[in-house]
């Protein structure tokens, strides 16, 4: 899990060279402030990256638990999922639930985890939209081989 974790954050702190988009109704921005913008964003993607790291770490110290930070976004998102009729799910304290309630509660877990992280991307690529107006395409970086 920290290898897929590790190479999405790494994938997120290499956006330095963000890729622009100009349309005719948009005023191209100087150099500086593109140069600017590039970098704001990278901080701002970096930010989030020490944000999964540090979400996988104390996950990898404590047996695959949530954070309690994490664990808060969850119980307000789990109450908010079973208010809604019909969702069929147990109660989030309870210890002695079937084994159908454990499987629910298993894939509510899940879909947060995913829901979760596509609200991440979707932020991460706004950040890159927001960056790149009216600037030019980035110029892919070339290896040193």
């Amino acid at each position: 899990m920290k290898l897929r974790v590790l190479v999405c954050a790494a994938m997120v702190m290499a956006t330095a060279g963000i890729a622009g988009h100009v349309s005719a109704k948009e005023p191209q921005q100087t150099e500086q402030e593109c140069s600017r913008r590039a970098q704001a964003a990278a901080e701002q993607l970096r930010g989030i990256a020490r944000a999964i790291e540090a979400e996988v770490d104390y996950a990898e110290t404590h047996g695959g638990a949530f954070s309690p930070e994490l664990t808060q976004e969850f119980v307000r998102w789990y109450q908010a999922e079973s208010s809604k009729a019909g969702s069929g799910l147990p109660e989030l304290g309870r210890s002695d639930a079937s084994s159908d309630e454990g499987r629910r509660r298993q894939a509510a877990v899940d879909r947060f985890v995913n829901e979760r992280a596509a609200r991440r991307k979707a932020e991460m690529d706004a950040i890159h939209k927001r960056a790149a107006v009216g600037c030019p395409p980035a110029v892919p970086l070339r290896s040193a081989n």
